[in-house]
């Protein structure tokens, strides 16, 4: 992160840097004129040159303007000074969901209050036609009194025909972890796809892990589109039944089995807490020591008070395979098989072959998609993977090349096919004719 301790942006004075993402840097600022602190968020110089990154910026300073919402971290102020490009947001003196999910395993009752809130801010976005994209705990800011605020519009899909070019169809955008099927297969996506990762990080919130884990990103889209989902009881006996089938629900890999809408998500979470006999209690009640006033709460005393005090935080390290917490649940014993004829016996060996061979062909294909060059944890712009880039022979690349990378990021994986109809894998990058994929290997030989 750029060190801008001191430097003035018109009236806002930078005083520290508080978080770095893909595309910007945000930091903590004094704004003279109204003697209070904002965060200030700057798209880095190396940016400001690439139309693709300042119209992405400029887009979410457009949406936050249209988004007027009590949970939705809302926009002061938009300029440019000098070489950089920044937004003017609310400093919240607190952190994100993703620090608070790291103390403990919140009580339903504040998971309820989280999904209420956060559900209310996504309803209301997707009336105004905004998709947000990147939903996920490190985008949901906490304040001083427990209550959440949807942030960083950056990648939110906008319904026009601008956003739509800006995007591009079949360029993956979001996080992994949260990444719905049918954007990790880089498809169009809807208001549904936020449903899906809402669903995800309700898992996390009631089992303390997502759905899917693996080595690299890659690996953890394609079991996102290929394998079923751990229940979440199997990982945390004690959660209600009607709660395990929201999740459920709202993570179902096709989007029209998914809920209609946010409301309706949020409605039967609801529901079902309420049909397990678990009260909504007030965020006093959130684990904080009694007699505390709740002018006096801040999210740093929240986390002390959720964390036993005796045991230091320990955050488990992503392993490629899930495993389940120790439980004491036993499975039942299985039904006594039933004998066979010789024909069905045949029959039933026949399948089991067939289902061996379609599984060694899944896992090969696997092995090869994770093999291939690897993007980092959240494919989003302004990420750039590690290594050099092969410089292509020849005359320069074909005009395959430039058009696959119009709407991709410096850095980013790319395939296209050349002329004579090989297909060429590389990365996007500035080349001496231009910003074009440049290939990861060499180019075939013409024939």
């Amino acid at each position: 992160m750029e060190n801008l301790s001191g430097k003035q942006f018109k009236e806002y004075q930078i005083d520290s840097a508080i978080a770095e993402g893909g595309m910007a840097a945000v930091y903590k600022a004094h704004q003279s004129h109204l003697e209070r602190f904002v965060a200030v968020k700057v798209l880095p110089r190396q940016y400001a040159l690439e139309h693709q990154f300042v119209e992405r910026f400029r887009r979410e300073a457009k949406v936050l303007a249209k988004l007027q919402h009590p949970h939705i971290l809302p926009i002061y102020d938009y300029g440019i000074e000098g070489e950089y490009f920044y937004l003017v947001m609310p400093y919240i003196d607190g952190g994100t969901l993703e620090q608070l999910m790291a103390q403990r395993r919140l009580p339903l009752s504040a998971i309820a209050r989280v999904l209420a809130q956060v559900g209310d801010a996504l309803d209301y976005a997707h009336a105004q036609d905004v998709v947000h994209r990147d939903l996920k705990p490190s985008n949901i800011l906490v304040d001083k009194r427990g209550n959440c605020l949807l942030s960083d519009f950056g990648l939110a899909k906008v319904d026009d025909e601008r956003a739509s070019k800006l995007t591009g169809s079949g360029l993956i955008l979001g996080t992994a972890d949260y990444m719905s099927p049918e954007q990790g297969l880089g498809q169009v996506v809807d208001h549904r796809s936020d449903i899906y990762s809402l669903g995800v990080i309700l898992y996390e919130l009631t089992t303390g892990q997502t759905p899917f884990r693996a080595s690299t990103p890659t690996a953890v889209i394609i079991k996102t589109i290929q394998e079923p989902m751990v229940p979440p009881r199997q990982l945390n006996p004690d959660l209600p039944a009607g709660v395990e089938a929201v999740i459920l629900k709202a993570c179902a890999k096709k989007p029209e089995e998914r809920f209609a809408t946010v409301h309706e998500m949020v409605e039967s979470l609801q529901t079902a807490i309420n049909s397990a006999g678990v009260q909504e209690k007030p965020i006093s009640d959130w684990g904080l020591q009694s007699g505390a006033g709740e002018d006096e709460i801040t999210l740093s005393g929240l986390r002390k008070r959720l964390r036993p005090q005796a045991d230091p935080v320990v955050v488990p390290p992503v392993v490629e395979k899930v495993e389940p917490r120790p439980q004491t649940y036993s499975p039942p014993s299985p039904p006594p098989a039933v004998p066979r004829s010789q024909t069905e016996t045949l029959l039933t060996w026949g399948i089991a072959i067939l289902a061996l061979l379609v599984v060694v062909m899944v896992a090969v294909t696997i092995v090869w998609a994770i093999n291939q060059p690897g993007d980092n944890n959240t494919v989003q712009p302004g990420v750039t993977p590690g290594g050099a880039v092969a410089t292509p022979p020849g005359g320069g690349p074909p005009a395959e090349a430039f058009a696959i990378c119009e709407d991709l990021n410096p850095g980013d994986a790319c395939v296209f096919v050349s002329p004579q109809g090989h297909t060429i894998r590389g990365f996007c990058g500035q080349m001496p004719s231009g910003f074009a994929c440049n290939p990861s290997e060499p180019l075939p030989a013409p024939p």
